[in-house]
């Protein structure tokens, strides 16, 4: 749970790049959503930069050594809804889906190799994605 940046940036192509899986959370969502995401989604793991203070008691330590290097089977990140219908559910994104839906992307978009692309790593509920050329 980290501010927009830089940081953020490096951090979340890290996880992946490791074979991990992100859970993007918004500092800005109420502590009883925050919360809920972290136990609902079973979250090892918080990254921050210290933009929280304290989220209540929520045990997301881990001594389990995740597996090294992405598979496509292996999750990339969960996204939220927006929990019209009560509480928010999971999606999960497993990064082979994830790298389909590019590659699909860049063959029906004609992208170029002087393009680039920018994943939508933050807080979006429902992903959006961006090329540049």
């Amino acid at each position: 749970m980290m501010n927009r940046s830089e940081e953020l940036i490096v951090s979340l192509l890290g996880i992946l790049k490791a074979g991990g899986a992100y859970l993007p959370i918004d500092p800005a969502y109420p502590n009883k959503r925050i919360t809920y995401m972290l136990k609902d989604s079973e979250c090892k793991l918080l990254l921050t930069d210290g933009c929280i203070e304290h989220i209540g008691d929520t045990d997301i330590v881990s001594e389990e050594t995740p597996y090294p290097g992405p598979r496509t089977s292996n999750l990339a990140y969960v996204i939220y809804t927006s929990g019209s219908t009560g509480e928010p559910k999971g999606v999960m994104i497993e990064h082979g889906g994830f790298v389909n839906m590019t590659l699909a992307q860049i063959k029906g978009f004609g992208v170029l190799e002087s393009c680039s692309f920018l994943h939508p790593l933050l807080t979006r509920p429902y992903p959006r994605y961006s090329w540049h050329c």
